[in-house]
This record gives C-alpha cells, sequence and structure tokens, in this order.
C-alpha cells in the first residue's frame, strides 16, 4: 500500500515497466535502503548482484505526494490510496 511518501523513479530503458513495478511475483522484492548510504558498500553489493545475473535495478526515492514513473504523467498518492481503499466496501455495497 503507498503512503503518505510516494516513490519518483528514473526511466528503465528497454524494460516495460508495468511488470517491473508492478508484476506479482513471489521471487520480486522490493528493498529500501537509508539515505545515506556508504556508497563504496552500496557499489560492491550492486556488482555482486550483477554478477550473478539478478535484475535489480533502482527504481525510485520515496517523498512527495506523488507517483512518477519513467515519462508517464504523475499520479497523486492521494489518489491511489483512495483506490485501494475504497473499492472493496464501494463493491460489497454493490455500487461498481
Amino acid at each position: 500500500m503507498l503512503q503518505a511518501s510516494a516513490p519518483r523513479s528514473p526511466r528503465l530503458e528497454g524494460v516495460d515497466p508495468i511488470p517491473t513495478w508492478f508484476g506479482e511475483d513471489q521471487g520480486r522484492y522490493l528493498v529500501t535502503i537509508r539515505d545515506n548510504l556508504d556508497i563504496d558498500a552500496f557499489t560492491a553489493l550492486m556488482a555482486e548482484i550483477e554478477a550473478a545475473g539478478i535484475f535489480a535495478p533502482w527504481i525510485g526515492t520515496t517523498g512527495g505526494g506523488e507517483l512518477v514513473l519513467g515519462s508517464a504523467r504523475p499520479v497523486l498518492v492521494k489518489k491511489l490510496q483512495e483506490a485501494h481503499e475504497s473499492w472493496f466496501p464501494e463493491y460489497m455495497r454493490g455500487e461498481i
């Protein structure tokens, strides 16, 4: 679920963004790291991941009130939260 801070994402060139960002896969994980990370340790870790053949792109930075995926138009986190939290009650009331 999206909270008050939203990710900003760089463009992943040559990669279909929908399955990358929204695909449901038991082998897919989202990892967050602190912003004062030791850059040398991060660079070494990313080199190990790449050498192992693991697809592990940086997909964004959290903060702000919009979700921005590549060059797509921004989506307000508030709207995503409303859609996420309202659909089931609306469905149970027979409104959708």
